[in-house]
């Protein structure tokens, strides 16, 4: 809901359109957004009101300018606020039509409609806006009229398609192994490697962007002598359980060798020598809290197996399998 404040007395409208940003100069295009509460799409209303002598002048105080559905009722709960989101547009291509210059007298508000349904599948609602103030009311959902803003005696027809769609799992793939460090460490021979990893978006093929202020939950694999640890950004999260006794403090002084990156996005591996000194296995750990620029979850989901061997030249041995989920 968007309200405008003016001295003026309006008593009707003679230009009334509504649009989405992404597709402006197009009736009934059919926008996108994720399913996640907090990608916004964005809704322009342009509009020209005018008083009891035909002179254009602004919307009085008490105005309100509302979408809503076109037809029936939404399939979807949609929310509508007057404030931008922090999170990027829906990456799809746009289709705005250079139009003629706007009339100066038209004055235009921005929407921005976001969806949480909680659901696996893809909502789509058609979208009017009304604007009512005084016991007046101005929609766009009247199809006996021509499409445009221009209306006929206070009817207008204009609208515009929202889907809403869940996110989508980003492909995952490392690079090989690079060895950060390996050497003694109070007193136990050990080594870290550092996978560097990069996601890819399965509808753009470009890498993933995350959204550095989400907070990250912190996880770690163990296995036999070995932990996973995650990197995001600038910190290490190395929530390590029920380390023996000997390695407790060897293992964290071990894992700051390595000093994250702005952007790391990351996996260190730890390993020692002693073979006989094992850790709770928990071969398999998630990942969870980054957001990428879209609002949306990046889940990775880490299993490490150690290849325990009693050889001695074998004690850094390990398979790591990498996936992705929207959870």
């Amino acid at each position: 809901m968007h309200t405008h404040a003016t001295a003026e007395a309006a008593v009707t409208l003679s230009y009334l359109l509504v649009e989405s940003e992404a597709f402006t100069g197009h009736n009934d295009a059919t926008a996108s957004l994720y399913a996640n509460g907090k990608q916004h799409s964005t809704v322009l209303v342009t509009l020209q009101a005018r008083d009891s002598n035909g002179e254009a002048v602004g919307l009085p105080s008490n105005a309100k300018v509302e979408l809503i559905p076109y037809v029936g009722a939404y399939s979807g709960t949609w929310k509508v606020t007057n404030a931008s989101s922090d999170f990027e547009v829906f990456p799809e291509r746009t289709a705005v039509v250079q139009a003629i210059a706007p009339d100066p007298q038209n004055q235009q508000f921005k929407l921005y409609i976001y969806n949480n349904n909680a659901t696996t599948s893809t909502l789509s609602d058609r979208f009017a806006v009304q604007v009512t103030w005084g016991g007046l009311a101005f929609r766009t959902n009247h199809p006996d009229v021509e499409y445009g803003g221009s209306g006929d005696a206070g009817k207008f027809n204009s609208s515009f398609k929202l889907q809403s769609v869940p996110a989508q799992k980003y492909r995952v793939s490392e690079a090989p192994a690079q060895e950060i460090f390996r050497g003694t460490v109070n007193g136990f021979t050990g080594s870290l490697k550092r996978v560097a990893l990069t996601l890819t978006h399965p509808t753009t093929g470009q890498p993933a962007r995350l959204y550095a202020s989400a907070p990250v939950t912190n996880f770690a694999s163990t296995h036999h002598n070995k932990v996973a640890s995650g990197v995001y950004f600038n910190s290490i999260k190395a929530a390590i359980p029920n380390l023996p006794a000997s390695l407790s403090s060897a293992t964290h002084e071990l894992f700051k060798k390595y000093t994250p990156t702005p952007e790391d996005y990351s996996i260190l591996i730890s390993a020692w020598s002693r073979v006989d000194d094992t850790f709770t296995a928990r071969e398999q750990s998630v990942f969870s809290g980054p957001l990428d620029v879209y609002g949306n979850p990046v889940s990775l989901n880490v299993h490490l197996v150690s290849e325990r061997t009693t050889e001695p030249a074998y004690w850094e041995l390990y398979k790591l399998t990498l996936s992705t989920s929207t959870l």
